[in-house]
């Protein structure tokens, strides 16, 4: 049976209305899981990727890259809930739909630049707390 964040999510791909999602990253597990990557990579940073490493580790493996996707590679890469994870998913939704053109024709400090512009508050909203690897400040990506 699909979570509600996952109809949800579905609606908001199919109509296109996506009503921000807030603090599914709020329990334990899933905060266990950043704290996790977090403290690997203070450990070990050439061999222990942070969030923001892992996440755009995600983006890259499809040329194209989808919100199912990333989604599910962050919740298997960082071991995120479904619902945390679509998070992720989410964001992939709003890049596609704001930055396709500078991700796709004007390089990275563009699509980062638009990210910060268009997604990142989005993103940060859904987790629902600061994690190291989004920004605070839509100053800079």
């Amino acid at each position: 049976m699909p979570s509600a964040c996952s109809v949800v999510f579905l609606l908001c791909i199919l109509v296109g209305l996506c009503i921000a999602q807030q603090n599914l990253c709020v329990n334990d597990q899933d905060k266990a899981a950043f704290l996790r990557i977090k403290q690997l990579h203070e450990q070990d940073p050439i061999h222990n990727p942070d969030f923001h490493s892992i996440f755009n580790g995600c983006i890259k493996e499809q040329i194209i890259p989808s919100a199912g996707y990333v989604s599910w590679c962050c919740q298997q890469k960082i071991g995120l809930t479904q619902d945390c994870s679509s998070c992720m998913g989410n964001a992939i939704t709003c890049v596609l739909g704001n930055c396709k053109w500078a991700c796709a024709f004007q390089g990275q400090a563009a699509c980062e630049a638009c990210f910060v512009q268009y997604c990142n508050d989005g993103l940060r909203t859904c987790i629902g707390y600061d994690v190291e690897g989004i920004q605070k400040s839509n100053k800079k990506f």
